[in-house]
């Protein structure tokens, strides 16, 4: 067995063909070095084959990418590592795995269940084979992806990677069924995204495995507005708006009382940003680089008058 550790453990056995091809890359693909190390060679230049076509196409899409065909390729960063975690899957969302838990049962049958797994393709459990690296780990991971199911003395997962229950609403939310946003904690604004954040809890699959609350983009409606409204007069959305927020009217928080329809400068905001369907930072840089009066009108009905003059000099508040 393939000896692998930290991240490359996590990999899995995509990791063992990995390191595999990159060896015979070393090599120059030779038939002696392939024979050596139980290697198909036509394999191995088939990959090549592939790597080739794949750097074509990249360059196509991108030609500011410059890649070159490398015969020397390193070994993935971890950074890289987590990447192809998260593309595989992606790709084989419905092939996912969730370990059986052995916690509570008597050691015979924790001996026996050790690697064992429950997936959504078929009712019986399935396991991890004696050739798969990840049964090296300290604990078995408690999700896996698995490319196909094949069936011996046992039903046995073939090239089985380690993935994150966290990653499965973000990457393989058609599987998921999501609440409502949670209350507590309340959505909160995420800067580096630009976007409304709210904590949802998640189920899993046909067998409804609970996952743990996840922090995921507020679900389009008027709630969104709301907060998205709310945190745009708190400065957190454009930042220029930040300095004027002490000076509004009516608190930010306003457009979130259940008595805000009744008040007609909060339903011109949100309003307006319906109209557009302005929820997020990119769409609302987007409308005002076509549209540089938008929400002018509407803010202004939050500030005092003495502030009117500064605010529409500088208005779009871009930078």
């Amino acid at each position: 067995m393939c000896s692998l550790q930290g991240g490359d453990l996590l990999l899995g056995d995509i990791m063992v063909l990995l390191r595999a091809v990159c060896a015979a890359e070393y090599a120059g693909c030779g038939q002696r070095f392939c024979r050596e190390n139980a290697l198909r060679h036509k394999a191995v230049q088939e990959v090549r084959r592939l790597r080739r076509q794949l750097t074509t196409a990249v360059n196509a899409v991108s030609s500011s990418s410059e890649l070159v065909l490398s015969p020397k390729m390193p070994p993935p960063t971890p950074a890289q590592v987590i990447l192809l975690r998260q593309l595989v899957l992606s790709g084989l969302a419905d092939h996912v795995a969730r370990k059986v838990p052995t916690d509570n049962l008597p050691a015979a049958d924790k001996k026996r269940l050790r690697f064992a797994y429950e997936c959504t393709l078929v009712e019986d459990v399935v396991f991890l084979h004696p050739s798969c690296v990840l049964r090296s780990a300290a604990t078995p991971p408690r999700y896996v992806v698995f490319q196909e199911i094949i069936e011996t003395t046992k039903p046995f997962m073939h090239c089985v990677v380690a993935v994150e229950g966290e990653w499965l609403a973000r990457l393989a939310p058609q599987h998921c069924t999501l609440s409502d946003p949670l209350d507590i904690p309340p959505p909160c604004w995420e800067d580096s995204t630009g976007l409304v954040k709210c904590h949802r809890t998640v189920t899993f699959g046909c067998r409804n495995w609970s996952l743990p609350a996840q922090s995921l983009e507020h679900p389009d409606g008027l709630e969104k507005y709301k907060w998205f409204a709310n945190f745009l007069l708190q400065g957190k959305v454009a930042t220029p708006l930040a300095r004027l927020a002490d000076n509004l009217l009516f608190k930010p928080s306003t457009v979130l009382k259940s008595w805000a329809r009744l008040k007609q400068y909060v339903q011109a905001l949100l309003g307006e940003l319906a109209e557009k369907e302005v929820s997020t930072r990119s769409a609302l840089f987007a409308v005002w680089k076509k549209k540089p009066n938008y929400l002018l009108k509407t803010y202004l009905q939050w500030l005092p008058e003495s502030h009117h003059e500064v605010v529409q000099m500088s208005w779009p508040p871009l930078h």
